[in-house]
């Protein structure tokens, strides 16, 4: 029974004769995945600026750049659906999140 609660995916409840009971443990809050969902699509943000500034910086100073213009082209609607996200009908839904481009992983 302890060990049942200890995984932290049930807790313990007052049965109808007053004895405890495992119920399974309450899910987060629609508020808590809000949070927790904007704390990842902020966090995306902050690590993709770099490849940015870089990309920005290579092309002001008339140099190959590191990024082609098209992964350039995916990374900032990566991005822009990042920050419209929060807007969407799906949202805070993990299985909904914008999908990354499949080459960003190696860049960061």
């Amino acid at each position: 029974m302890f060990r049942a609660v200890s995984t932290g995916k049930s807790s313990f409840t007052g049965g109808k004769d007053g004895r405890p009971v495992i119920v399974a443990a309450p899910g987060p809050t629609l508020e808590e995945l809000k949070y927790s969902e904007r704390a990842f699509r902020d966090k995306m943000l902050l690590l993709t600026d770099p490849l940015v500034a870089r990309h920005r910086d290579e092309l002001e100073a008339d140099r190959p750049t590191t990024l082609t213009a098209e992964q350039y082209k995916q990374l900032q609607g990566y991005r822009q659906d990042l920050r419209d996200w929060p807007e969407s009908q799906y949202f805070p839904l993990v299985e909904h999140r914008p999908e990354s481009p499949p080459w960003l992983a190696e860049q960061l």
